[in-house]
């Protein structure tokens, strides 16, 4: 079940990814600081994201939780989704992009480790 809502997981943190490139090439080079600035609703368990800046957000289905780095100066974004149970923590999920390279990359933890952020590659 797990490895089920994990990559449900991986799918949205792509979508996120896909999300922060199309409002930087909407938007004339301007970088998204939150989930506001988004130019497509980007789904919570509870509605539509919202925020000035990538605060945690509990994903549909309520099995994780998600954040974001990035914006303001910063061209590359880091998504944080972390299961809502401790047990699961092994089951992680990290994504990267670099909005000026075009570089993504998704980690994901195998169960028993969880992905690091040093092990995303968006230079």
């Amino acid at each position: 079940m797990q490895r089920t809502h994990q990559r449900e997981t991986v799918t949205t943190v792509t979508q996120a990814m896909d999300l922060v490139i199309t409002t930087y090439d909407e938007e004339d080079n301007i970088l998204p600081n939150g989930w506001n600035d988004f130019r497509r609703d980007f789904m919570t368990d509870t509605g539509v994201a919202s925020g000035a800046t990538f605060s945690e957000i509990t994903l549909p289905g309520a099995n994780y939780t998600l954040t974001a780095t990035g914006g303001g100066l910063e061209p590359r974004y880091v998504f944080t989704a972390t299961p809502t149970e401790s047990k699961a923590s092994g089951f992680n999920v990290l994504g990267c992009i670099n909005v000026r390279t075009g570089a993504s990359n998704i980690q994901t933890g195998d169960g028993t480790t969880a992905a690091a952020t040093t092990d995303l590659t968006c230079p």
